[in-house]
């Protein structure tokens, strides 16, 4: 459902008398919050081709940037794109419980498509919401002027992001976004990092969901794994 447009590159002008070949194309302004995909391609016998990405060389489609709102914050700024249809099969998913009476729940690690961007990198990634049996669907109810899966409001939940393996985020693959402040547990595991015991890395993050303000204290926490094995033992 994204609008798509076709914008015409120009060759630059000659340097010393010397064709040049180097093309340019001007984007038009657009609002904070877009997100751009774009590729470059040629026609070739009537044929467009993309030349970047090259799909016999690269694993994704598209080129991307986002318009960043420049939001003042205190901790890393992430922004997550979410479909309102798409956040609210997240709540239905989980609705009856990891386990119904004897039966387990089929859609309890059911993931979603969504658009995540940090430090200007726009990744497509699928996400779900993150915690336990008993403490996944909880969360506090906030003042969402964005449009959600609930009419002007929210759910402060955890959230769990899966990045494609051509293109994960700060080193690793998987990000967990806890909706709890998460201090005592951050002091305990820097304590044992400098005793030099494996923990693994965590930090604040201020979250944002379709442009608006959702969880500006957000604890983001490595997910136990190869990444921190290889971290600590090489």
């Amino acid at each position: 459902g994204e609008p798509i447009e076709t914008i015409v590159m120009s060759a630059l002008p000659a340097k010393d008398g010397e064709a040049t070949s180097e093309w340019t194309a001007t984007m038009p302004p657009l609002p904070a919050n877009s997100i751009v995909r774009y590729a470059i391609t040629v026609d070739r016998s009537g044929v467009q081709q993309s030349i970047t990405p090259d799909p016999d060389r690269d694993e994704f489609a598209w080129h991307g940037y986002f318009v960043d709102p420049l939001v003042s914050s205190q901790h890393p700024v992430y922004h997550l794109f979410i479909s309102s249809q798409d956040w609210a099969s997240l709540h239905t998913f989980t609705a009856p419980g990891r386990v119904s009476g004897n039966t387990a729940n089929p859609n309890w690690n059911n993931e979603v498509s969504a658009t995540f961007v940090a430090d200007g990198v726009v990744h497509d990634v699928m996400v779900r919401h993150q915690g336990s049996r008993w403490n996944r669907t909880g969360g506090s109810t906030i003042f969402f002027p964005c449009e959600s899966h609930q009419p002007g409001q929210a759910q402060v939940r955890s959230w769990r992001i899966d990045f494609p393996s051509y293109r994960n985020h700060d080193g690793k693959d998987v990000l967990i976004l806890q909706k709890q402040s998460g201090w005592p547990n951050q002091i305990a595991f820097r304590m044992f990092q400098l005793a030099g015991v494996p923990a693994p890395d965590s930090r604040w993050a201020n979250l944002r969901i379709k442009g608006c303000d959702f969880n500006p204290d957000a604890f983001k926490i490595e997910r136990p794994g190869t990444d921190l094995a290889e971290r600590w033992f090489g």
